[in-house]
């Protein structure tokens, strides 16, 4: 049954959820993030969803499971949704390979070791430290070949820059090309935090030894202090982004993915399109 309101036609939650098919959590993440406009129904605490909005979504759902895809079906009503088969929304907030967030972020557990449970689906209940090499090429004498001042360049440009490095060293091509990425991974991230050295004091790029962890290379390369209580915040947070809402550069990650890309060129393009004026300067 549909509700008239202002600016169309509405629907109560549980038509909702049955044309999009979705769990009820589904339907109110839509809302949350604004992809479903809503307005208040009678004197209780319900809402009503937009159904020109549901049948959109419904819409780029078939064209992402291939019932009728195209590129153009996909893209249609704007901005793409990217589904993760890693991630659930709960009441309780997002869960990572069926734990919650919020707990791998409270517990002892490293960033690292969250990455790897949404790489494997392994739960690591350890802080682990992956001990990888610096970075095979100096980003300082790659900016400095490229003629920018290290104090002008922009931290996303840092980002690129060692990305593409890291995706050319010899021993990281001679993984790609066994069809494994694991290790070219641990090295893109172990060493990125060494970037923000270049929005500190210092404007130059950080290296950290190989036995220091990702959140504690964070934190020495913005020259704050390395005691516990910062290391552990800088690593929850981390924990808590790690699989993010920033859909445009997932997409462009994964439209890079299918063409075959290796994984840094993949990377790369996802970065490229977080600079876009719409995406990282709304975060920054």
């Amino acid at each position: 049954m549909s509700h008239p309101g202002k600016g169309g036609e509405y629907l109560s939650a549980a038509e909702a959820i049955r044309l999009l098919g979705v769990k009820a959590q589904t339907l109110y993440a839509y809302a949350s993030r604004h992809l479903i406009r809503t307005i208040p129904h009678g004197n209780k605490r319900l809402k009503l969803y937009s159904r020109e909005d549901v049948e959109h979504l419904r819409e780029r759902g078939h064209a992402r499971s291939g019932k009728r895809f195209t590129a153009s079906g996909g893209l249609r009503w704007g901005e793409p949704i990217v589904h993760t088969a890693i991630t659930e929304i709960t009441d309780a907030g997002p869960k990572y390979r069926n734990r919650l967030a919020t707990d791998l972020a409270r517990s002892n557990c490293s960033f690292e070791s969250v990455a790897e449970l949404l790489w494997s689906g392994i739960s690591v209940d350890e802080h682990i430290c992956w001990n990888r090499p610096p970075p095979a090429l100096d980003p300082d004498r790659l900016i400095n070949a490229l003629g920018a001042l290290r104090s002008d360049v922009q931290l996303i440009h840092a980002f690129l820059i060692l990305a593409l490095t890291t995706g050319i060293a010899p021993h990281n091509r001679d993984e790609i090309r066994q069809g494994t990425t694991t290790l070219v991974a641990r090295d893109l991230i172990s060493s990125l935090p060494g970037c923000f050295g270049y929005i500190a004091k210092r404007r130059s790029y950080h290296t950290c030894r190989p036995s220091t962890g990702v959140a504690e290379s964070l934190a020495r390369a913005l020259g704050m202090s390395e005691d516990e209580e910062v290391v552990s915040a800088l690593n929850a947070a981390l924990i808590l982004v790690a699989d993010h809402e920033m859909t445009p550069p997932t997409f462009s990650a994964r439209v890079a993915a299918s063409s075959g890309s290796d994984l840094c060129s993949c990377i790369v393009s996802a970065i490229c399109t977080h600079s876009g004026t719409r995406v990282r300067r709304a975060c920054d």
